[in-house]
């Protein structure tokens, strides 16, 4: 992911408009075993190498459980404006 944001860049000065007309934020699931401590998957920490290879089917169960632990801490109500809101 790393290398995308080095080719991207932060599209700060990619303007179709005189005011921006998107903006994203990044959550990254940092599979290194720092990482996996921070989301209480210490256990997964020998596994490194064969999580990092995403033809590995057999991964796909503790790469979801790394996305989702990840995402509970990272996502935040208040990254998502009002008008997402679809409840009201």
């Amino acid at each position: 992911p790393w290398v995308i944001d080095d080719e991207v860049g932060n599209l700060q000065n990619d303007l179709i408009a005189p005011e921006p007309a998107l903006s994203y934020l990044r959550y990254d699931a940092r599979v290194t075993p720092a990482g996996l401590d921070e989301i209480g998957l210490s256990n997964l920490a020998d596994r490194v190498e064969r999580l990092h290879d995403m033809t590995n089917y057999d991964a796909r169960d503790q790469l979801l459980d790394i996305g989702r632990r990840s995402a509970a801490l990272q996502i935040l109500s208040e990254h998502f404006p009002q008008r997402f809101d679809l409840s009201s």
